[in-house]
């Protein structure tokens, strides 16, 4: 039975893959467009089966399906005990998820596997998003833009029925809304469309308004938007249609510039109204998330001193957290074989860093743009900073660092777009990927 609502659930959504006009828009050829979205799928049931396999007690996304069962249990024979089990903020976030797959367990007869088939769609609409804005502020570039739904780490774990898929998802449709759909300008609808994006994704992941609001400042909104050349697609009456060319709008840059202010002052209004003591307890939230990770046993465990209140302590705790943060698991450590991959993942994108570094001193063309390389990389340092800062296992650093490092690794992968074989794999996308009249 299983085995069939799997076949019919995904002939469904492959289905609505090559019939939405938000993937047709794209320019993607349907085959490609099925690739994709099968890719996600398969690396949602890989990331199921691995952590059945190699992690102790399965990892959270078994554990957070078994507390589905609970979950279910309560809401039909003691709904008061549900209400109390999520009165408390901390964890509603992670008891979401367990909601989410109650309701997906009517559809999928109490099967993981399918709920992560069903839950990989709306992940998959938010990482497209992403995909779709880097082709715009990355012009000419498709290698750039498909690591946004191919970077490995964030493919293995923003796939599944986890919060960092959900996060991962929330900020390409947050991105996607500000600069890549198509409108004539802005009103009150898309205004609160971005604020309800951002609010969530701040739901799921406190650290958002650390890392994603700031960052939306460095982004701005650029004077002129890139143009595509000679990559055309099919519009629904059989016109052409430009893929990600220049979008229409009458908004100056000095008035989408004011709008983008306005959203944060928004945002920041909000959140000072909702949570009137959370810049206050930033530090405090960090230490007792820092603390809560140290009572944890694992076998990937890597020193990290603890924190404490104080600034010294901060700034001790601050090489350790870069290190971590930013190069751990180095290869052989970890404990486990299966982090040789995410070593391996972590030596290549320091690899393409360091290629832009001798690219830049030898002098050569491809500095990438401005604004959108100030938003990427203040998101990805800052994110990957608190996840350094915070958890003290390999493990854990891989999962919570991974929605980061595609905005690490973007703008310099597109500094490079000129060199041999970064020119030679654009080429070959351009021709077998994107459609043309």
């Amino acid at each position: 039975m299983h085995a069939l609502l799997f076949l019919f659930y995904s002939l469904l959504l492959g289905w609505l893959v090559t019939r939405m006009r938000f993937f047709r828009d794209s320019g993607v050829r349907p085959v490609f467009l099925l690739l994709f979205f099968g890719s996600h799928v398969l690396a949602g049931c890989f990331e199921n089966w691995v952590s059945w396999h190699f992690f102790p007690g399965h990892g959270d996304v078994w554990t957070v399906f078994q507390l589905s069962f609970v979950t279910r249990h309560e809401l039909l024979t003691d709904f008061s005990l549900f209400v109390a089990h999520n009165s408390t903020w901390v964890y509603l976030p992670h008891n979401i998820l367990a909601i989410i797959h109650v309701v997906l367990n009517w559809l999928s007869a109490d099967n993981l596997y399918i709920n992560t088939l069903l839950f990989s769609f709306p992940l998959f609409l938010g990482s497209f998003a992403l995909f779709r804005t880097f082709r715009l502020v990355f012009p000419g570039d498709p290698l750039t833009a498909l690591s946004a739904l191919f970077f490995p780490s964030a493919l293995f774990w923003a796939s599944s029925v986890y919060t960092e898929g959900v996060v991962y998802a929330l900020t390409g449709w947050l991105l996607y809304i500000l600069y890549a759909s198509p409108g004539r300008g802005w009103n009150v609808r898309r205004v609160g469309c971005c604020v309800f994006i951002f609010l969530l994704a701040a739901f799921f992941r406190a650290t958002s308004w650390v890392t994603l609001l700031p960052a939306l400042v460095f982004w701005g909104f650029p004077v002129r938007r890139p143009k595509l050349r000679g990559l055309t697609a099919r519009g629904d009456a059989g016109q052409k249609l430009p893929v990600e060319g220049p979008l229409p709008g009458r908004l100056t840059p000095r008035n989408r510039m004011s709008i983008l202010v306005g959203i944060v002052i928004l945002l920041l209004v909000l959140s000072a109204w909702l949570f009137p003591d959370w810049f206050g307890r930033l530090p405090r939230f960090l230490i007792a998330r820092q603390h809560d990770f140290q009572q944890l046993e694992g076998s990937s465990r890597l020193y990290l001193p603890v924190l404490e209140k104080s600034w010294s302590s901060f700034f001790h705790t601050l090489p350790w957290a870069l290190l971590n943060g930013f190069f751990e698991p180095l290869p052989g450590s970890g404990g486990k074989t299966l982090y040789l991959a995410f070593s391996a993942e972590l030596l290549a994108t320091w690899g393409v860093i360091v290629a832009y570094g001798f690219r830049r001193l030898s002098g050569r063309p491809g500095n990438p743009p401005v604004r959108v390389s100030s938003f990427c990389l203040y998101y990805a340092f800052s994110g990957i900073l608190l996840v350094g800062l915070i958890v003290p296992f390999a493990g854990a650093i891989v999962r919570y660092r991974s929605i980061y490092l595609p905005f690490l690794l973007a703008p310099f992968l597109h500094a490079i777009r000129l060199s041999g074989p970064a020119k030679k794999i654009n080429d070959k996308l351009n021709k077998y990927i994107f459609s043309r009249i």
